[in-house]
């Protein structure tokens, strides 16, 4: 849905791809250290992070003139995004027994994308 806004700035398609590979590239590494930064900020402070960036970035959206000042948000995706993942998951794992752990992400991903589906269709 980005991309919605993103063309309503008049971004050329090019922009719209160089979103990603920006967002991509800012969650890559983090998703390497996740086992690291969920030792050192912990599950709580990474949601904290998670909605402060995620915050800072919609906001940020709200005073871009054109597409290109979109490029600037976008790290900020990575971090939302590997932050929350992270976070979330390891939630999951510690609520969850050993032996019903790939059951209970499941049912994380299914809440997941019942809420993606609330915020596009409701």
């Amino acid at each position: 849905l980005l991309f919605l806004f993103f063309r309503e700035l008049n971004a050329s398609n090019f922009v719209c791809g160089l979103s990603v590979v920006v967002t991509v590239v800012f969650e890559i590494p983090l998703f390497a250290r996740s086992k690291a930064m969920l030792d050192v900020i912990g599950v709580h402070r990474l949601l904290i992070i998670s909605g402060l960036c995620y915050s800072i970035r919609v906001i940020g959206y709200t005073f871009c003139p054109n597409g290109w000042y979109m490029l600037f948000f976008e790290p900020m995706h990575g971090v939302t995004f590997a932050a929350w993942q992270t976070a979330s998951v390891e939630v999951m794992a510690s609520i969850t027994p050993p032996e019903t752990a790939a059951t209970g992400q499941a049912f994380l991903g299914v809440v997941r994308s019942l809420g993606y589906t609330a915020g596009v269709y409701g």
